[in-house]
C-alpha cells in the first residue's frame, strides 16, 4: 500500500512532468553524490539547468522538520551559487488545521527575517489541494 506521501511525490511529479523537463525525486543537494549532500528534498523542479523549485511533501506538521528544512535549502541554494533564486514549497494535507500552518508560516519567517541575504524567492506552505491547483494554473 503505498503512503500519502508517496502518493502526493508522484502525483506533483506527473503534473510536473508536463510542464517542465527536468524533475529530480529525490535529489541530493548541494551536490548530486550522497557524499556531498546536505539535504534531501522530496522533489526538485529545475529550469534551465538550475533548480527553480524544491518541493518538501510534509506527512506531519513538526515545525522542526520544517524549521531544518527551511534552513538547509536556504544553506544549499547558497553553496551552488545560482543566478536565479529558487522557491521553496512545502506540501502539507488539505487537513491540517489553520492555527498550525499559521505558526509554522510565523516560524519560516521568522528564520527567514535573521539572515542575512536569502537565497530563496519564497518559501510557501500550501495544501495539497492548493498546490495541485495552482500547478494547473502554470
Amino acid at each position: 500500500m503505498t503512503s500519502w506521501h508517496q502518493e502526493t511525490v508522484n502525483e506533483i511529479v506527473e503534473k510536473l512532468g508536463k510542464k517542465f523537463s527536468r524533475i529530480e525525486h529525490p535529489f541530493n543537494l548541494p551536490g548530486q553524490t550522497r557524499e556531498s549532500a546536505l539535504y534531501q528534498p522530496d522533489i526538485v523542479v529545475f529550469d534551465s539547468n538550475e533548480v527553480k523549485w524544491i518541493i518538501e511533501v510534509q506527512t506531519s506538521n513538526v515545525r522542526k522538520s520544517i524549521a531544518g528544512a527551511t534552513i538547509l535549502a536556504e544553506v544549499c541554494v547558497a553553496i551552488m551559487k545560482q543566478r536565479a533564486k529558487p522557491s521553496l514549497f512545502f506540501v502539507v494535507k488539505d487537513s491540517s488545521v489553520e492555527h498550525e500552518l499559521q505558526k509554522l508560516e510565523r516560524r519560516i519567517q521568522l528564520i527567514r527575517s535573521s539572515l542575512k541575504q536569502s537565497s530563496l524567492e519564497k518559501v510557501e506552505l500550501q495544501r495539497k489541494e492548493v498546490f495541485l491547483a495552482n500547478l494547473i494554473r502554470l
